[in-house]
Order: structure tokens, then C-alpha cells, then sequence
């Protein structure tokens, strides 16, 4: 009996060292499997970061601008008014009310048009020549490929408006507000954006060269998407390369 214990005791040590034998050469497999996963995602990886990068400063194409329908412009400036087409010359037009208008491909110039409310407003296409707007509040507008560029909009309000392509370059934008607009290939070069505020703004192929933004509430990661900031001065008092 006692010889048979000991037969079955080594029995099972030869089983155990065989399982461990086993379970080794297992766990030598499955790393050497996981390794090669690894250097699979590594790759996979590092082309997604290689796309992104060459898309960081590549907004794509505008849009072309689409066609409308004229509006009949007797109807007179009102809030949710079609004016689609419709242009305003030399006139006083300051605090106007145009909230959800639509004012698609719309010119003005020579004009006043400060404190007016555009909230909502559809403004594609729509350009502005020599016009005051200061303190307007464009918020959540749709200005894509608008050119509102050149004039004063100072304390103008365009939260979460789409601005995508859009020229807005060579204008006075002092302490407007860009919080959570797309600014998508916009082209604000030369303008004065002292006190800006672009929080949660997207920024993707921006042109910030030759900008001035003292005091501008910016984010490193933001200027990085921007297609260009040569001789920018920016908020930390450094210039653009």
C-alpha cells in the first residue's frame, strides 16, 4: 500500500511538472502573439497620426455658394424676413432686428448696421463693404463664406455661429466673441483681435498671420490647428513664425 502511494505521488508530480511544462511554453506563445498585436496597433497607430497631421492644417474645399431664390426687398428689414439677394446702400440701419432672417448672398455697404441682432439669421454668401457692426450679435448664424471682412465689428457676439470660409480679414474684432464657432478655413488675417474670446472655437486651417491678439482667450492646442500665424503678435506677447 505504501509503495503504491508513492508511485501515485510521483505520478501526479510528473503530471504537475508536465502541466507547468505546458503552461510555460503557453504563456511563451500568447506573448509572443500579443507582441506582434501590439506592433500591428503600434503601426496602425502612428498612420492614423500621420493623417491627422497633414489634415490638421487642411480645411478642404469651400463650398460653392448654392443658389437662391431673390427675395422681394420692399418687404423691409424684420426679424425672420426673407432677403435673400436683397442689398442696402448708404443707409442707417443701426439696431436692426433680423433674428432667424434669411439673407443669404445679401450686400450692404457704406452702411450702419451696429447693435443690430442677427441671431440665427442665414447670412451665406452675404458681404459687407464699408459697414459698421459693432456690437451686433451674430450668434448662431450661418455666415459660410460671408464676407463681412474689413469693418468694424468690435464687442461682436458670433457664439456657436459656423463662420467656416468665411473672410473676415483686415477688421477691427476687439473683444468679439467666437466661443464655440467654427471657424473652418476662415480667413481673419491683419485684424485687430485684442480681447478675443475663441473658447471652444474650431479653428481647423485658420489664417491668423499678421493678427494682433493681446489679451485674446486662445489655446496653444487651438493655434496649432491654424493654417498660418506669421507675424502674428500673440496673447503671451511672442510673434508667429
Amino acid at each position: 500500500m505504501k509503495k503504491v502511494f508513492i508511485i501515485m505521488t510521483l505520478f501526479t508530480l510528473l503530471l504537475s511538472a508536465c502541466s507547468s511544462d505546458e503552461s510555460d511554453a503557453a504563456i511563451d506563445e500568447a506573448a509572443a502573439e500579443g507582441g506582434a498585436a501590439v506592433d500591428v496597433v503600434d503601426e496602425a497607430f502612428e498612420e492614423v497620426i500621420e493623417e491627422a497631421s497633414a489634415m490638421i492644417n487642411d480645411p478642404g474645399n469651400p463650398p460653392n455658394l448654392p443658389d437662391i431664390a431673390y427675395a422681394d426687398c420692399a418687404v423691409g428689414i424684420a426679424p425672420g424676413n426673407l432677403l435673400a439677394g436683397c442689398g442696402f446702400n448708404d443707409s442707417n440701419l443701426s439696431g436692426s432686428q433680423l433674428a432667424g432672417a434669411d439673407l443669404s448672398q445679401f450686400t450692404c455697404t457704406d452702411s450702419n448696421m451696429s447693435g443690430s441682432d442677427f441671431s440665427g439669421a442665414t447670412l451665406v454668401g452675404a458681404v459687407w463693404n464699408s459697414c459698421n457692426l459693432a456690437d451686433s450679435d451674430f450668434s448662431n448664424a450661418d455666415l459660410t463664406l460671408a464676407r463681412p471682412g474689413g469693418n468694424n465689428m468690435s464687442n461682436t457676439i458670433f457664439v456657436r455661429a459656423n463662420l467656416s470660409f468665411a473672410d473676415l480679414s483686415d477688421s477691427n474684432l476687439t473683444n468679439a466673441n467666437f466661443s464655440g464657432a467654427d471657424l473652418t478655413g476662415a480667413n481673419l488675417s491683419g485684424s485687430n483681435l485684442n480681447g478675443a474670446n475663441f473658447t471652444g472655437a474650431t479653428l481647423v486651417g485658420i489664417d491668423l498671420s499678421a493678427t494682433v491678439m493681446n489679451g485674446a482667450v486662445i489655446t496653444n492646442e487651438q493655434l496649432e490647428y491654424a493654417a498660418s500665424i506669421a507675424g502674428a503678435v500673440l496673447p503671451d506677447g511672442t510673434f508667429g513664425e
